[in-house]
């Protein structure tokens, strides 16, 4: 004890003391004396100090007594476990903490022993941590308990040796920690740490196989590399991966790890479109079969035959899909023993499945962007269109590609504005590019051109803009297509929409064209208005703005059973073509009407022609009942017939009678001018010889004088007969030398007439079967107009016109009246109707023209093939 401490103590006791007697003195104020007051006073000093030290007792006793009690549930319920151990390492005493974590009851068994509590490979550590403690040195250990039955509880304690006086050993203070959390904490730490460390490696891996690719630029040795990458990270045996074929909507094997050859022939010629991965291709998600024994995806299948063989007994399939959603793949690992994959597993495999993924769209990218730049190049290279590159203001064209360029391809750089841009057309493609330059927007415009002949057509040009990090423009890319065409086209197709517009205007006949209405089930239920000329609004009275659109079946519901729409569904179903008649009838139709109806399929529509036919059905009803009265008709004319047949069997014997006529009528001419001019020269050769015999030589010269006009007129009038039957200038010089000859004849006769020939044909042109019935109606014509017109001019005209063959001849005599005159004997006088037989029988026409005072004119025409036609018909 520190005296010095004590004698403080005694100090301050004795100090308080005098103040409490002090406060005593004053209190009491009895005078004594001094040396027995100076006694009294220290003997009540004394006693003051022993109530002081008996009080400052008291104190310390509950003070001690209350520490304790606050060491004894400190030690109680303290969170670490305190025991106390005998020297032979029995518990004598444990608090609470200590009972809870090694599972002993709250009254202590006796001779339990802390090592029994121990797991039995850590008590020889026990055991040298007691060793350690005993020696001075710092006991500490972890050790694993089993006091609560559980097998890894961790507790870290501190061990202590209990001496007495005599530093003889009477036991051993304990206390230790439950260190188990922390023991889990760090076995999961070093689980961590490991899967960190597989999945770092699994990074490295992904990491590779992008460099791989990156390097290679190819996809096969990328395969490789990804299936050794599933393969490794999730734990199995075997690996394949299948590439996914957009043409034929299947599986094609693209790489694989660990399986014999074998395996995949007998994959690609037996297994397509079977087991797990076809699964995944049509579910396109993960798809586990953890026992293929037991999948229903197998069963049956030559591919659980291969799993078997290579003893596969778990099947993991990944989807390999594209960020766009779309198929490009599966990738499937194979396990002999039956595993069930962890998270971390499938999580790795998605990561591999998604870079497997962008790398396969991206070799696909790339490959289809090389065949896409092989096309375009070809494109370039064949295209018919004009494909540039501008700069950003339009003003220099930099390259030029293409066939239909009218830019020089060796001087890109000039001003092509002014060169090939039609000169209207420039303003406003001036103003559409300064628009597409100020609103940075594609370039789009039609404007005419100058084609490199110098002829004008139509273009069409699309540009867009190349923006550069700053988002302004550098330059234009774009193509410029000939669309003349489709412009030329565009107008034929305005004209004949415009001209189909007005014949349907003003066609009499009604044109509807209907759209069919169809169910889910794709059934025509029903029929739309496309189009409805005028006349269908006449005709039903509709007005024709206010159907197109509608429902057949709402405007009109009494057709939903009638046969025009049974007939229209089957039209435009079949594409059958129909024609119906039918009565309509109606309160759109003022009375019954009868249509007739041709239906044809239009595309996808069908077009209908209706025609009012209700005149022709009462007309076919008024024919119908007049039949009889037909029928009767025909008897009566039957008997006409037979009348008039006997009389046409009298013709030929008229005709001959006609001939018989004729032969008179040559042989009186005959008669009256030849035979008599010869009977006057018999006698007068009769008188000749008389004077002859009289020997009066001058008297005979004046007689055979005398016979040489008659004779001359005797000829004279025999040519004129002959060449009246048929010249011989006709024959020998054609039909325009015949004209002109006969018209000097009649000059010489009708001197007062004056008579014009126009030929506006070569004599080739004329064939030469018409030659003698033109010569022969000219001829009657003339005669008609020398002797009956009563005129002074007569024009004569042969023509070729329009393919036509015409001769015409007209007067300005006196005329006549045609009808009148036809119907009586004159015209046969005149011989009108001959003339008109000699036309119709060599193939032509003859039309006649004639008024009282208006002069007459005669008009035969003939194809100019009628001698074809003629000897055609003839074979």
């Amino acid at each position: 004890m520190d005296n010095t401490h004590f004698g403080d103590k005694l100090d301050a006791l004795r100090q308080r003391a005098e103040e409490v007697l002090k406060n005593r003195n004053e209190e009491s104020k009895d005078p004594a004396d001094s040396d027995l007051m100076m006694l009294v006073r220290e003997l009540e000093m004394r006693q003051i100090e022993l109530e002081l030290q008996n009080e400052e007792l008291r104190a310390a006793r509950n003070e001690l007594q209350e520490s304790r009690n606050r060491y004894a549930a400190l030690y109680q319920f303290a969170p670490m476990g305190y025991l106390d151990l005998t020297r032979d390492g029995l518990i004598a005493r444990a608090n609470i903490a200590a009972r809870e974590k090694l599972g002993i009851s709250d009254q202590l068994p006796t001779n339990l022993a802390f090592s029994a509590l121990i797991h039995t490979e850590d008590r020889g550590k026990f055991q040298t941590c007691m060793h350690h403690a005993a020696k001075g040195e710092k006991g500490t250990c972890t050790l694993r308990t089993v006091g609560n039955g559980e097998t890894e509880a961790f507790i870290h304690l501190e061990l202590a040796p209990e001496v007495d006086e005599e530093r003889k050993l009477k036991g051993w203070r304990l206390f230790f920690v439950d260190i188990t959390d922390r023991k889990s904490a760090e076995k999961k730490l070093v689980e961590k740490e490991e899967q960190l460390r597989a999945e770092l490696e699994a990074m490295t891996r992904l990491q590779n196989i992008g460099s791989i690719f990156a390097k290679e630029g190819a996809l096969t040795p990328v395969l490789g590399a990804i299936v050794e990458a599933a393969v490794a990270i999730s734990g199995a045996d075997f690996g394949v991966i299948q590439l996914f074929d957009k043409e034929t909507s299947t599986l094609q094997l693209g790489a694989q790890h660990g399986l014999p050859q074998w395996w995949s022939n007998c994959w690609n010629q037996a297994c397509r479109g079977q087991g797990a991965c076809s699964a995944v291709l049509r579910r396109r998600k993960r798809t586990i079969i953890l026992d293929v024994e037991e999948s229903p995806l197998l069963v049956g299948t030559p591919a659980l035959e291969m799993m078997r063989k290579t003893g596969v007994k778990t099947v993991q399939c990944t989807p390999l899909m594209s960020r766009s959603e779309q198929m490009v793949g599966v990738f499937s690992t194979h396990y002999k023993a039956k595993k069930q994959l962890d998270e971390r597993a499938l999580r790795l495999l998605d990561m591999l499945a998604r870079q497997t993924a962008d790398i396969i769209e991206r070799a696909q990218i790339v490959e289809e962007l090389r065949r896409s730049e092989e096309r375009f190049r070809a494109l370039l290279q064949a295209s018919s269109d004009a494909i540039y590159q501008i700069g950003p203001d339009w003003k220099e064209i930099r390259r030029l590609f293409g066939r239909d360029s009218t830019q020089d391809k060796r001087n890109p750089g000039e001003f092509w504005l002014r060169s090939c841009i039609y000169p209207d057309d420039q303003p406003a493609l001036l103003a559409k590019v300064n628009e597409s330059i100020r609103n940075k927007s594609v370039f789009e415009h039609e404007y005419r051109f100058v084609r490199k002949d110098g002829s004008s057509g139509w273009r069409f040009a699309r540009a867009i803009p190349l923006m550069d990090a700053n988002q302004e423009i550098v330059e234009w890319f774009g193509t410029a297509s000939d669309i003349t065409q489709r412009k030329e086209a565009e107008e034929a197709l305005r004209e004949s929409e415009e001209r189909f517009r007005v014949a349907q205007e003003l066609s009499p006949d009604g044109f509807t064209i209907l759209r069919p209405v169809r169910d889910d089930a794709g059934s025509i239920i029903d029929f739309t208005w496309v189009y409805e000329n005028p006349a269908v609004a006449r005709m039903s009275g509709d007005d024709r703005r206010d159907v197109v659109g509608r429902r057949l079946l709402d405007v009109y519901p009494e057709h939903r059973s009638s046969s025009f729409f049974e007939t229209s569904r089957h039209v435009a179903e079949t594409g059958e073509t129909r024609v119906i008649e039918d009565l309509f009838s109606g309160a759109c139709l003022p009375k019954p009407t009868w249509f007739r109806l041709a239906m044809v399929r239009m595309g996808g529509d069908i077009a209908i022609l209706a025609q009012d036919i209700t005149e022709r059905k009462q007309m076919e009803k008024q024919l119908l009942k007049s039949h009889e009265v037909l029928e009767t008709r025909v008897r009566e004319r039957t008997a006409s017939l037979e009348a008039a047949y006997e009389k046409l069997r009298l013709v030929p014997s008229q005709l001959i009678e006609v001939q018989e006529n004729e032969s008179r009528r040559l042989a009186s001419d005959l008669h009256d001018t030849i035979g008599q001019t010869l009977a006057a020269l018999k006698f007068r050769m009769e008188h000749v010889l008389i004077v002859v015999r009289e020997e009066k030589a001058e008297k005979t010269k004046k007689l055979l004088e005398e016979f040489i006009p008659v004779m001359q007129r005797s000829i004279d009038e025999t040519r004129t007969m002959y060449m009246g039957l048929k010249p011989t200038v006709l024959t020998s010089r054609g039909l325009l030398a015949a004209l002109e000859w006969y018209r000097q004849q009649l000059l010489a006769v009708y001197t007062k007439f004056h008579i014009e020939l126009e030929g506006e044909i070569t004599e080739e042109d004329i064939p030469e079967g018409l030659k003698t019935a033109m010569f022969r109606i000219a001829q009657e014509a003339l005669n008609n107009s020398c002797k009956h017109s009563g005129g002074e001019w007569i024009d004569v005209r042969v023509a070729l016109k329009n393919g036509y063959i015409e001769l015409e001849i007209s007067d300005d005599g006196k005329g006549m009246d045609l009808d009148s005159v036809l119907k009586s004997t004159t015209a046969k006088s005149l011989g009108l109707i001959g003339m008109r037989e000699r036309a119709e029988i060599s193939g032509g026409k003859l039309f006649m023209e004639s008024a009282l005072k208006k002069g007459a004119r005669i008009r035969a025409v003939w194809p100019v093939g009628v001698e074809k036609a003629k000897d055609k018909r003839a074979g």
